[in-house]
């Protein structure tokens, strides 16, 4: 009998630690405590990939594209480019007086132009040595038809027509004649300015030779410009003057 319950308790301690070791065992099969929720594991894979591949996600949805605004080089750069434009089409005009009368006085011209404010062109006195020169410039001067008028006093008023089209052009005018030219009636050096303006109406006519007489025989200046010259006197060298503008004119 004693034999018998030694082997009974020797049996008991040997499988008292089996059975506690499958007591704290996890359940076998892990997919058996997820049939609860409804959702497998693989069920779940399968939804991402679908809401993947289907595009319902709104994280998946495209930007719309974005305008972005012009930099602000980019807009100095456009300008530039349209200021550029505009002074390739415009022109210029250049206008210079020289002097080629002995004149004992300075002589001021105005310089006038179409829709463009006046400019002067001084000549200082040179008895001596006529070769001083004045300059007058018109700049971006949009295309299209320009008057040009110079005048000065005891000089008749010079005027030309000038068609500007994205050029440069020079007019060249001198106070006397230029040697190497062929003046007459029918034909007058366009770069003349005409001295002998006597009463100052801007034209050398029959009227201005009276005057100019007149105030020879009286040995004094009574009209604005009978001393063509300058040199304070009125006498037959401002005749000598006279002549030749009245007769080309």
């Amino acid at each position: 009998m004693k034999r018998i319950i030694s082997c009974l308790l020797a049996l008991v301690l040997i499988c008292t630690p089996y059975v506690s070791s499958q007591a704290s065992e996890p359940e076998p099969n892990a997919a058996e405590n997820t049939q609860g929720s409804g959702v497998s594991a693989d069920e779940g894979v399968n939804s991402d990939e679908a809401g993947t591949e289907g595009g319902s996600s709104s994280e998946q949805e495209e930007p719309a594209p974005v305008i972005e605004p012009v930099a602000e080089e980019e807009k100095e750069l456009q300008a530039a480019a349209q200021d550029a434009a505009q002074i390739t089409d415009s022109g210029q005009i250049d206008v210079s007086v020289r002097q080629a009368l002995i004149l004992d006085r300075e002589t001021v011209f105005t310089v006038s132009l179409t829709g463009q404010a006046d400019k002067r062109i001084v000549l200082a006195e040179d008895a001596k040595e006529p070769a001083a020169k004045g300059t007058a410039t018109y700049e971006n001067l949009p295309a299209g038809t320009y008057v040009l008028t110079v005048s000065a006093p005891g000089f008749a008023g010079f005027t030309q027509e000038i068609q500007v089209d994205g050029w440069a052009y020079e007019v060249c005018l001198t106070t006397g004649f230029v040697g190497g030219y062929s003046y007459g009636q029918e034909q007058v050096h366009p770069g003349v300015l005409l001295v002998g303006d006597v009463d100052g109406n801007g034209v050398i006519d029959d009227e201005d030779k009276t005057k100019l007489i007149d105030d020879i025989e009286a040995g004094k200046q009574q009209s604005p410009n009978s001393d063509l010259n300058g040199d304070g006197m009125v006498d037959i060298v401002d005749l000598e003057y006279f002549v030749k503008g009245y007769q080309i004119n």
